[in-house]
């Protein structure tokens, strides 16, 4: 069975009209990667700030490998580290894994 983005978008809206911060992380990931929609930065980055936000630990380590790495938005490794932060005080593991690779 195919993969059918539009309808995973469609739960993922209902999701977020009910304040679901992983579904907005997840709409997220489908513009970043251009599945069901067409692929913009810009809004894969408005979505995962919505659910950072919001507490969601996976976008705000998303949000932090955009800066650090300029992917969709300028290169700025101190806004980055910023992000990576407030997600590994949150119990991230990726994100205390990498502060620890890069102190």
């Amino acid at each position: 069975m195919p993969l059918d983005y539009a309808e995973a978008m469609r739960w993922y809206k209902n999701s977020v009209e009910m304040g679901n911060s992983d579904a907005m992380g997840r709409i997220g990931s489908l513009y970043e990667n251009g599945r069901g929609v067409p692929q913009d930065y810009a809004e894969a980055m408005r979505w995962n700030k919505q659910s950072a936000d919001l507490g969601n630990t996976l976008s705000m380590y998303w949000i932090a490998i955009c800066y650090l790495y300029g992917k969709g938005v300028p290169k700025n490794e101190a806004q980055g580290r910023v992000w990576m932060k407030k997600a590994a005080a949150m119990g991230d593991v990726g994100a205390n894994m990498w502060l620890t690779d890069n102190p």
